[in-house]
């Protein structure tokens, strides 16, 4: 006879210590809310906490043989099964939102996570895995994302009608620029042949009335002229151009020469910059500027403007910034946003010509540009027109 004997004491005492350590371990599952369980190496679910049980109705033992699917929504068990079978074959953890049958027979969606559990070769040993109630979430998400779409199409539909919108005042604009212009045309020729004919037989309350309605009509025509035009730059698709300022200028000079003459004015400028641009429309923002102030020249003293530059770095982009400075009536600084806004007037019209689209129309033009316009009033020292502008125009 032959004895051998082996002293397993350690053995025993691990072996004790791992099954103190899953029972602790349960009975820390049992008591969460949330949903635990417990997969061997080959993905087999061999342990699932009390509160899967209770929430799906099933007694302990019931989903052994792989028989839990039953309770995850027929649509997500092809793509609950794949993804965990990649997970068993690659060690990779396993996330996915599926929804999962209650007692009641609701479904409700889950988020599911499992990670492996590796001895100290990186072997995977068990699947340690969780699935947390995301229902209510999911819902409110599912009911933002519909508002969201529905919202998305009132405003495609108001885009839409708004696309209609402008071009009807387009066509309007049209309708403007010929049926409103021709009756027009008709009341100043008749006007002035009675100017020119029967001035002698007026008196001077019939020769003011005259002068009135001949003013009156002058005004319309100047008003539909920059109605047409104000409507007119988002439609029109002006190529941009390189544009050398000082020859802007010197055109719109040699434009308004009466008027400068009539004034006294002197207009001073040197050295602008060259800018990118729409020409035609940079001619109006400047036009409309000069004119601006020698509409508002002071009576009693000669009008000076002055046109100077200098150059900034707004956000790692080349700008210029462009000041228009006269020394006529001035404005309120308090109405320096109003004059901007579209038939604005600050003064009398009986006084003051205009119709009151001239600064609008440069902040649109400005705005075009991706620039800025500010207007600051200085009674009864004149006023001041920076623009801001950037030197070369983003292709979008």
């Amino acid at each position: 006879w032959s004895w051998m004997f082996r002293d397993i004491t350690d053995q025993v005492n691990i072996n004790k210590a791992i099954k103190i350590s899953e029972e602790r371990f349960r009975l820390l599952a049992d008591e969460m809310p949330q949903f635990v369980w417990i997969g061997d190496a080959f993905g087999n679910l061999t342990y699932f906490n009390k509160a899967v049980y209770e929430y799906a109705g099933f007694k302990e033992g019931d989903f052994s043989d792989g028989k839990w699917i039953q309770i995850v929504h027929p649509d997500d068990t092809e793509e609950n099964y794949r993804l965990w079978q990649h997970s068993i074959a690659t060690g990779d953890h396993f996330n996915y939102e599926h929804r999962f049958r209650n007692k009641e027979g609701e479904y409700r969606w889950q988020l599911s996570r499992a990670v492996p559990q590796k001895d100290m070769n990186g072997v995977i040993q068990q699947w340690i895995g969780t699935s947390t109630d995301i229902n209510d979430r999911k819902m409110f998400i599912e009911k933002l994302e519909k508002m969201v779409e529905e919202r998305t199409k009132k405003l495609n539909t108001l885009n839409a009608e708004l696309l209609q919108s402008n071009e009807d005042l387009q066509q309007f604009a049209h309708v403007a620029s010929h049926d409103l212009k021709e009756p027009v045309r008709k009341i100043l020729t008749f006007t002035n042949r009675m100017h020119d004919e029967m001035s002698n037989a007026l008196n001077e309350r019939g020769k003011f009335y005259l002068s009135r309605i001949q003013s009156a009509a002058d005004r319309m025509v100047s008003m539909i002229d920059g109605v047409l035009t104000y409507s007119g730059i988002n439609a029109s698709e002006q190529k941009l151009q390189k544009i050398d300022l000082n020859e802007i200028i010197t055109s719109i000079l040699t434009d308004v020469e009466v008027a400068i003459q009539q004034k006294g004015a002197i207009i001073q400028f040197n050295n602008l910059p060259e800018i990118e641009g729409a020409p035609v429309l940079i001619y109006q923002l400047f036009y409309n500027l000069i004119n601006n102030s020698l509409k508002f020249a002071k009576l009693d003293e000669k009008l000076l403007v002055t046109i100077t530059s200098k150059n900034l770095v707004i956000k790692d982009k080349p700008f210029a910034q462009i000041t228009v400075q006269d020394n006529g009536i001035g404005f309120e600084n308090k109405h320096s946003e109003v004059i901007f806004e579209t038939f604005s007037r600050l003064n009398s019209k009986d006084k003051y010509e205009g119709t009151g689209l001239g600064l609008a129309l440069c902040k649109k033009i400005v705005h075009r540009h991706n620039g800025a316009i500010e207007a600051k009033g200085m009674v009864p020292n004149g006023a001041i027109f920076t623009i801001t502008i950037p030197l070369k125009q983003s292709k979008t």
